[in-house]
């Protein structure tokens, strides 16, 4: 874990999530030399090192998952009394800065992301009060189109109301991904179950074609090549897509996303679990709108032709929604374009996946 407080002005960030605070006092904040609270950089005032912090037990983030990490400010908890006198921000940027590393060293990183890439890994990040205490809350998206785990940075800023020279900056390190090391489970086998808490896997060259089964049993079949091994993530989600179950209220509907959006060398048939009698398969465009790509369930299964696994709907009546058309047939090509990642779960409560402690 790498914290320090930086001590420059200016950075490069491209987005940043705010963070309210609690009602400002009109009372001089009464700051304690003897502890050397203060000290002066050039036209700026910053605190000193241990002004605020927070205790992250844990390195590695899951994406889809919520994480509380508690936050303290002057070796103590971080209360609202800090936010009687301070204001603050949160904000994701990359772990790389072009100030300290080369294209070419950014390039040869495995775990580099930019700014932007990091973001969009991050659904929410922000001061959040839990009790009577405040921790970093981090919300991450369960979305990952990576085969192994990436680093990002976040940064805690807090700065004086009444006195905005006097600030400081709080950057701290985390991994994001599926494992908790850099390997993919190999696979050398002609049939295969993913197991979402570890969804790398590296099919060998060996195999020739492996059927893939999936959580809500769909299953992919697919050949792969002789020449190679295959790397990908089949991380899935079987979350409901809100919007549209509320253009379909009266349908049945089954979903499946495939949040790294994998593709293989060849065509393969993704078998879409059609249980209960669903009679219907689309795929959920990027933006929103659904593809019919497949109908006559056979074996409670409809069969999509496709080389690169995305989001999809099944459903027991035809479904409303823009742009909607047609399969020409069993082996018609699934998609033009990607979907959008699903929506991140929300009333989650407090927990720490990786500790198992709840708050």
């Amino acid at each position: 874990m790498k914290k320090f407080l930086a001590f420059a002005l200016s950075f490069t960030m491209l987005s940043s999530f705010a963070v309210s605070s609690a009602a400002a006092t009109q009372e001089k904040w009464t700051k304690d030399t003897d502890t050397e609270l203060y000290f002066k950089v050039g036209d700026f005032a910053y605190s000193y090192e241990n002004f605020i912090d927070v205790k992250q037990d844990n390195r590695t983030l899951v994406p889809g998952n919520d994480y509380y990490f508690e936050m303290t400010w002057l070796d103590k908890p971080m209360t609202d009394e800090f936010f009687e006198h301070y204001s603050t921000s949160v904000e994701i940027g990359t772990a790389f800065p072009s100030s300290d590393y080369t294209s070419e060293e950014r390039k040869n990183e495995e775990s580099y992301l930019s700014s932007t890439s990091a973001q969009n890994l991050v659904e929410k990040a922000e001061l959040a009060k839990v009790g009577d205490r405040y921790y970093l809350h981090l919300d991450m998206k369960n979305y990952f189109p990576y085969t192994n785990e990436k680093t990002f940075k976040v940064l805690v800023f807090a700065k004086d109301k009444l006195d905005t020279t006097y600030r400081s900056r709080l950057n701290i390190e985390f991994d994001v991904g599926y494992e908790k090391n850099s390997s993919a489970v190999m696979v050398s086998s002609s049939e295969c179950t993913v197991n979402n808490n570890e969804p790398i896997m590296e099919f060998s060259s060996d195999i020739g074609s492996c059927i893939i089964n999936m959580e809500d049993s769909s299953r992919f079949e697919v050949e792969f090549s002789k020449k190679k091994d295959t790397k990908v993530n089949l991380h899935h989600s079987m979350e409901e897509n809100t919007a549209i179950k509320l253009k379909n209220p009266k349908a049945r509907m089954r979903f499946l996303s495939f949040t790294a959006r994998p593709d293989f060398d060849n065509k393969g048939r993704l078998m879409l679990n059609a249980s209960d009698n669903m009679q219907y398969a689309y795929e959920i465009l990027q933006d929103g709108t659904l593809k019919q790509v497949g109908t006559k369930p056979f074996d409670n299964r409809i069969s999509v032709i496709t080389d690169e696994l995305t989001s999809y709907v099944v459903s027991d009546i035809m479904l409303s929604g823009d742009s909607t058309q047609a399969a020409p047939n069993d082996s018609a090509i699934s998609a033009d374009s990607k979907p959008s990642a699903p929506a991140a779960q929300s009333g989650k409560a407090p927990y720490n996946p990786g500790t198992g402690a709840n708050l």
